[in-house]
């Protein structure tokens, strides 16, 4: 979820699942087998593995706000219950209240780690640099919430928050791994001056115990700030910035609801948070380190299918969107993995945004802005072409095509990319709006 200027986004995430299959239509039948690629599957698991974190506009952390520690939190929190009955429907299990109890994985303590602290393991280097730390600090949460379910162990979802300020004045952004000075540039970024790249002010609503109906538990808990410094959050919100992310179970599917908010304000026009699915090891797509999450197998295109749930229940207006989904990996042109080399690593991102706020992009007279074929529920590829997708007459259609380039993308040593195939079809939404593929905003 990316915001500009002010505006305000509710949306629930229910379900979220990737898994590695051959192509075909994305309706998931009950006798087709599938391997997944996420360690909580369907996102059944009774148990929160929930992180956080908050990057500055370059992916570093650059300064800790004041009294707030290193911007990496996690939320790991165990029901331990002694089951009343079962509910083989959804092939989970259902608690009484007066038999359970909570396990956190994570304490206070543990969150409130800032740069230069001392990690409770020796395994852990208590760097004083932000940056470095906050890496450190990923790792050492990521041992605590480590969930031995199998041979590939797995952490946590990762919650992400980023400040889309940018200081051109700031030797806080490396360029090509090394430290420069002021930056040289002709484009504008929001900045109200000095500072504008600080970290939030984060609190922690630790998961705790309810109960529904009769005597049905399930576990609650959430992240909430501001960018606002000097913010009372104990007050009205409606002139600052404001995110927050919440999740609870849906008793009807078994799955977690993740609940999210953003509000951006007037110093702050440019905020971005996401549900992120990361990999287990390795380094996740734009970062230079070794992260954890959720995804203990590596999907290649395109032999996988992505399947969510999303419900927006507040749109933000024109200068807002969605990234559904936005897929990143990194390798090198060459062909080779990342391995943290910055001169010659390279990011490579999938997105597909939606705003039903704004003219569509991708439209008869702009097919430069489509993806190179669409794909119907039926698993049927239409080039950008198609008249159809557009619901104009076909005459109209033909005769702009007529004075259009066909073309399709490649890289280099991975065949063709397939924008859609991966993404566009497996995308439960009520919005019924086309699907634009692009970048939008600032970068």
């Amino acid at each position: 979820m990316d915001s500009l200027f002010s505006t305000r986004l509710f949306v629930l995430v229910v379900v979220f699942e990737m898994f590695a299959v051959n192509f075909g239509a994305c309706i998931i039948h009950a006798t087709e087998k599938y391997v997944s690629a996420i360690g909580d599957p369907g996102m059944k698991n009774s148990n929160v593995r929930v992180a956080f974190e908050a990057w500055n506009f370059c992916n570093e952390v650059g300064s800790e706000a004041p009294n707030m520690g290193s911007p990496r939190l996690a939320d790991c929190a165990d029901l331990n219950c002694r089951p009343l009955l079962s509910d083989s429907l959804h092939n989970t299990l259902l608690y009484g209240g007066s038999n359970c109890e909570v396990q956190q994985r994570v304490n206070e303590t543990d969150n409130d780690l800032g740069a230069g602290d001392m990690f409770p393991s020796m395994d852990f280097n208590p760097y004083t640099d932000p940056d470095l730390y906050a890496v450190e600090k990923e790792l050492y949460l990521g041992s605590l919430c480590k969930v031995l379910d199998s041979q590939e162990p797995w952490q946590f979802w990762m919650i992400m928050v980023k400040n889309g300020n940018f200081d051109k004045n700031t030797t806080l952004c490396p360029e090509n791994g090394k430290n420069v000075s002021k930056i040289v540039t002709d484009r504008n970024f929001p900045c109200f001056g000095k500072g504008c790249m600080n970290q939030p002010l984060v609190y922690h609503n630790y998961s705790r115990l309810v109960s529904f109906g009769d005597q049905v538990v399930s576990l609650t808990g959430g992240f909430y700030g501001t960018y606002e410094l000097d913010a009372n959050l104990s007050k009205a919100v409606d002139s600052i910035s404001y995110f927050s992310v919440s999740w609870q179970k849906n008793l009807s599917t078994g799955s977690w609801i993740f609940s999210h908010k953003l509000t951006t304000s007037s110093k702050y026009p440019w905020l971005m948070l996401y549900l992120r699915s990361d990999a287990t090891k390795g380094f996740n797509g734009g970062y230079h380190y070794d992260g954890r999450g959720i995804m203990r197998k590596l999907p290649e295109s395109p032999n996988f299918k992505v399947r969510l749930t999303l419900d927006v229940k507040h749109g933000g207006g024109s200068n807002s969107q969605f990234y559904l989904l936005d897929i990143g990996s990194c390798w090198k042109n060459n062909g080779k993995p990342c391995d943290g080399d910055v001169l010659t690593d390279v990011t490579r991102y999938s997105e597909m945004i939606i705003n039903p706020a704004i003219t569509s992009w991708c439209r008869p007279d702009n097919l430069v802005s489509c993806p190179p074929y669409h794909v119907t529920r039926t698993a049927i590829h239409k080039h950008r072409n198609w008249c159809k997708f557009f619901h104009i007459l076909n005459g109209l259609c033909t005769a702009i095509l007529k004075r259009k380039e066909m073309g399709g993308l490649e890289i280099p040593g991975h065949g063709s990319l397939m924008w859609g195939l991966s993404l566009v079809v497996c995308i439960s939404t009520r919005i019924l709006e086309q699907i634009q593929q692009g970048e939008y905003g600032l970068r």
